[in-house]
């Protein structure tokens, strides 16, 4: 655990870049980078990604929301009725008129479009709301 933890707060150039450099934040903990970064790369136990593994049958694929639409990532953390709705209170409570994309990676790269100070904000507040 304590390797892993060097790896992921380590500033080595060679490792760090592009998304892993935005994900591993020293502000929040180590734990949610990592999940953050699974979910950015498709690496989550959706029943989807559970279904490509085998370890699901074809019509267990449901959203656990009841949504009858299959369960992605993409879809829990932003279509899904029930648990999509949480990124569009962030944006509706911190009154920023923000247009959401359909895929979660591409929601995470619209922050870059911000001063460095507003984007370290709100990408802080975004990894702690996954």
């Amino acid at each position: 655990m304590r390797k892993t933890y060097h790896f992921l707060t380590a500033p080595n150039e060679e490792l760090v870049g592009g998304r892993f450099c935005d994900v591993c934040r020293p502000l929040v903990p180590s734990k949610i980078s990592v999940f953050a970064w699974h979910l950015l790369r498709n690496r989550i136990p959706t029943k989807s990604n559970m279904l490509c593994r085998r370890v699901l049958l074809q019509n267990d694929v449901q959203c656990v929301g009841g949504c009858e639409c299959s369960e992605t990532a993409d879809h829990l953390f932003l279509n899904c009725d029930i648990f999509g709705s949480t990124m569009y209170f962030l944006w509706r409570w911190l009154d920023i008129d923000f247009v959401p994309a359909g895929v979660i990676s591409e929601h995470f790269d619209q922050l870059a479009g911000m001063t460095r100070s507003s984007q370290l904000f709100f990408r802080i507040i975004w990894l702690t709301c996954v």
